[in-house]
């Protein structure tokens, strides 16, 4: 069973596909293939302790790293960390404390692995995207040069070595242009790994099915026909210094159809739930 833990850390440290198991700015990814007997002894120790406390050892290496950063800065903030030993490490985006949930070790070695496949089979690289976005650019007239867009960089690490990729404003250029394959897989890496960032914020898997619990009695009572929500729809939590909290489910179900619940909770006060459906929805 998953283990999640809050930890006091108010703030991500600076930086130096498939959803993860039925759970996705500037953004860096670093994956590393090996794994240990020693890093599972170690996460155990951790959950025993109840610390989940972070590590920079060798043998528990990180398979996958997410950072952002503000547009021209080169100081990234982490955002969320595989280890090999399954502990994930999640941020939010400004204000809040690191949380921390324990998955199996064969969990991260596959999310690992599949995005390792993915760059690899999709000759994914700072390069190739660009090239792709300027010949976009050519056909379609519209820009692909965003002012103060952020960054997103992702390391791989694999058996030839490491490689980094970087691109900026990925979920706008991915809207922008949809025939860029490259960055499609890219947003696709970027969405995969926010949702699982959101899933730990949420307390890990147990907090975000209560969750999905929440939106989809809203979301069913105002239209009973619509899809319920899971926690692979999860795309945003944000935490207030007051304590409060607010979490948003949101998928396309077509290009036009976009549905949307929020949960916002405030201490002291019942949680509330408003439904946005697509236009054709709309009573």
């Amino acid at each position: 069973m998953a283990q999640t833990s809050r930890l006091d850390m108010t703030e991500s440290p600076p930086n130096h596909i498939r959803p993860f198991m039925g759970s996705g700015s500037h953004h860096l990814i670093t994956l590393s293939r090996d794994m240990s007997r020693r890093s599972m002894v170690m996460a155990c120790a951790l959950l025993a302790s109840g610390t989940l406390a972070a590590t920079e050892d060798r043998a528990d290496p990180v398979l996958i790293e997410w950072s952002t950063a503000s547009a021209g800065s080169s100081v990234e903030h982490v955002r969320l960390r595989i280890f090999a030993s399954g502990i994930v490490q999640a941020w939010p985006a400004g204000h809040g404390e690191r949380m921390v949930e324990q998955r199996t070790p064969e969990e991260a070695k596959e999310l690992s692995d599949s995005i390792v496949r993915l760059v690899r089979e999709q000759e994914l690289s700072t390069e190739s995207i660009v090239r792709e976005l300027r010949e976009q650019s050519k056909q379609t007239g519209l820009s692909f040069q965003i002012s103060e867009a952020a960054d997103t960089l992702i390391t791989v690490t694999t058996g030839q070595g490491r490689q980094s990729i970087r691109c900026a404003a990925v979920s706008l250029l991915a809207e922008r242009f949809p025939e860029a394959r490259r960055l499609q897989e890219f947003a696709t890496i970027e969405r995969r790994l926010g949702n699982l960032n959101c899933v730990v914020q949420c307390g890990g898997r147990d907090g975000a099915r209560r969750l999905c619990v929440q939106a989809n009695d809203r979301l069913l009572s105002e239209h009973p026909k619509a899809a319920v929500w899971t926690i692979d729809d999860l795309t945003m939590v944000r935490m207030a210094p007051s304590g409060g909290r607010f979490v948003q489910f949101r998928r396309h179900d077509s290009p036009t159809e976009c549905w949307t619940t929020c949960i916002t909770e405030t201490p002291g006060f019942a949680p509330r739930v408003s439904v946005i459906p697509p236009a054709s929805q709309a009573r």
